[in-house]
């Protein structure tokens, strides 16, 4: 194991942390793809940050909501120029930053916030540095927020990320470095996560934790020792490593707590650096950087904790005084975090794990006169897409969903391609035709043996059988949400007939089910939805959670504040689908359109309502 770690270690030798980054001369810096005018840079809204471009100014809108960046300072980097148009800022945000005296071209946000050193002393500490910050374009008096080079791919390969049972079962389970059924592991998990109640704070709790208590061992990186810890376990214990053992400890203590974690591979472009986004980057292969992604409240959150820390293991000894400095690289967005990370780590590992599965589940015998899907329990199929071939379709044919039925009996090859985004794989299995079991075959002299594997393939049967809902969320309103309905996996349409199902809801006062196996919402609470399968007087019995929530609308105000004669655009959510309609208390302090976009009109208070039927929420606005 410690001689495969090394090897490790020197894959990963290049892995970068912030400020550190080896740039080759002779590269070309690649064009931007598009400009915005507003771009927001983190989905956590304690830690987002909002830029809004107009004509020759930047608009602060939305700082993080922490007490040291009510006194920032803000500036300007160009490769060629340096650091221009520095200006000092306090107070809350809006503010406006004015550039009409910086001459045309592309630049990026410097960002810092006014830190306590101790002793009485205060120095403005880097929040964003040169070209870790939002690049922006100033062209003929407009000001423009240009896209990051890497966003285009970063944001197509997020988008596509599996997020079915089987894939979310596959990153809960321990691997080499991940070794999250470690006790060790386990137990700091808890102790990490103890008294949080919601997974999305667990998540920050364990990036917060190792960023605090885990030093990037510089001496491994730059070779002055021989040896890292990567094993999670092991870095849990040594307290140090590279980003590949910080990642794979977040992932571990994620894991113990029962949230799906990547360990997830790509580029990172280090921080106040000279270093750029090149075709040769953008074309290989390479990859020098770790992190994580974490599958919380229905989506992947991206964080890095290694970013996000100043801890640092130089020439044998521990740094004091550092550790979590920011939540920059928390959950932001997909556009900000192209700005210095592109992603490349596309799922092989779940593929070639998902793809060996198929492959050994695959039919191998097929009946004449008897079409039969290829997979008897084919839950993975809805995330793959596949082409099949048969060598001899003399004895067999095949349909384009990939059902075989027998001709005559015999043997041929099924080969089949399957493809998962722009990952493909091919493998052929041997198949074989032979009669049905229910026809006499001659010299069969034990019916009482026939029978008994009759009863088994019966039961078999039973058991695969999946309903298409693991659990049953729904809501107490009159909407899509307040009803689901039942269906199968894993039984073949020529066999439903000889099934029969019962449903039984143990407690009709939180929902009821129709025969068709419709679960329709009849009031708030949690209960159970029994389901018995029984074919030949065998039976087979799966039980689903149902809880049934109250209809919840949520409206997103930022500061709750607004200037007079400005506009302020609210969002809502809802946990059911319906128009949300708009409106203010007194429209002569502001009004608010259909799609939330207020506009302020004298001082004092105002109360914003949401609402999609009977159901509101409601949020108060100051205008100041």
């Amino acid at each position: 194991m410690k001689n495969k770690k090394r090897k490790i270690a020197k894959i990963l030798a290049c892995c970068i942390i912030m400020g550190n980054f080896y740039c080759t001369h002779g590269w070309t810096e690649m064009k931007a793809q598009t400009t915005v005018t507003e771009f927001s840079t983190s989905r956590d809204e304690n830690s987002n940050i909002t830029i809004k471009t107009k004509k020759n100014t930047i608009v602060l809108k939305e700082l993080p909501k922490e007490e040291k960046f009510s006194d920032i300072m803000v500036s300007l980097y160009s490769e060629n120029k340096g650091s221009l148009g520095q200006k000092i800022f306090s107070g809350k945000a809006p503010f406006t930053y004015d550039i009409s005296q910086i001459e045309d071209g592309n630049y990026y946000i410097q960002l810092y916030y006014l830190a306590d050193k101790g002793n009485g002393k205060k120095t403005y500490s880097s929040y964003w540095y040169k070209k870790s910050g939002v690049q922006i374009e100033k062209e003929d008096g407009q000001v423009g927020i240009v896209t990051a080079i890497p966003y285009g791919s970063n944001i197509n390969i997020y988008k596509n990320r599996a997020s079915s049972s089987k894939a979310l079962e596959y990153y809960l389970q321990p691997e080499e470095l991940v070794d999250s059924d470690n006790q060790i592991i386990i137990e700091k998990a808890e102790e990490i996560t103890k008294g949080i109640t919601s997974d999305y704070e667990k998540v920050k709790a364990v990036h917060d934790w190792v960023a605090n208590n885990v030093w990037y061992d510089e001496d491994a990186l730059y070779g002055r020792s021989g040896d890292t810890e990567y094993l999670a376990s092991e870095v849990l214990e040594s307290k140090k490593s590279v980003c590949q053992g910080y990642a794979d400890l977040c992932a571990a203590l994620l894991r113990a707590e029962g949230i799906p974690t990547k360990v997830t591979n790509g580029y990172a472009m280090g921080a106040g650096t000279t270093g750029m986004w090149t075709d040769t980057i953008m074309n290989s292969d390479d990859s020098n950087h770790a992190w994580n992604e974490a599958f919380v409240d229905g989506r992947w959150i991206v964080f890095d904790s290694t970013w996000d820390s100043n801890n640092k293991y130089a020439y044998g000894e521990f740094s004091e005084g550092t550790g979590l400095t920011a939540y920059a690289y928390f959950d932001p967005t997909i556009e900000m975090f192209s700005n210095t990370h592109y992603i490349m780590d596309k799922e092989e590992r779940l593929f070639k794990a998902l793809v060996k599965e198929q492959q050994e589940n695959v039919k191998k015998e097929f009946y004449i006169n008897t079409a039969s899907k290829i997979w008897d329990n084919a839950y993975w199929v809805g995330d793959f897409d596949y082409q099949y071939r048969l060598e001899d379709t003399s004895i067999a044919s095949l349909d384009e969903d990939g059902k075989i039925k027998g001709i005559s009996k015999g043997e041929t090859v099924l080969t089949i391609n399957v493809s998962f985004g722009d990952l493909t794989a091919n493998y052929s299995v041997p198949i074989t035709i032979v009669k049905a079991k229910d026809t006499v075959v001659e010299g069969q002299d034990d019916p009482e043996k026939e029978k008994s594997e009759e009863d088994q393939e019966i039961m078999e049967l039973l058991k695969n059988i999946r309903p298409s809902i693991e659990d049953i969320n729904l809501v107490l309103v009159d909407s899509p949400e307040s009803q689901c309905q039942i269906l199968y996996y894993g039984v073949d349409l020529e066999r439903i007939g000889d099934i029969k199902w019962k449903y039984q809801i143990e407690d009709g006062d939180v929902a009821t089910i129709s025969t068709n196996g419709i679960v329709t919402a009849e009031g708030i609470g949690e209960t159970k939805l029994n389901i018995y399968y029984e074919s030949y007087g065998q039976q087979f019995k799966s039980c689903i959670p149902i809880r049934v929530v109250e209809p919840e609308i949520k409206i997103m105000a930022g500061n709750k504040k607004v200037k007079k004669g400005k506009t302020k655009t609210l969002t809502a959510e809802s946990n059911f689908a319906g128009e949300i309609k708009w409106k203010t208390s007194n429209k002569k302090i502001a009004t608010i359109s259909s799609n939330g976009k207020m506009k302020a009109k004298k001082k004092g208070k105002v109360t914003v309502t949401a609402s999609i039927g009977e159901v509101k929420a409601k949020v108060k606005i100051k205008v100041y």
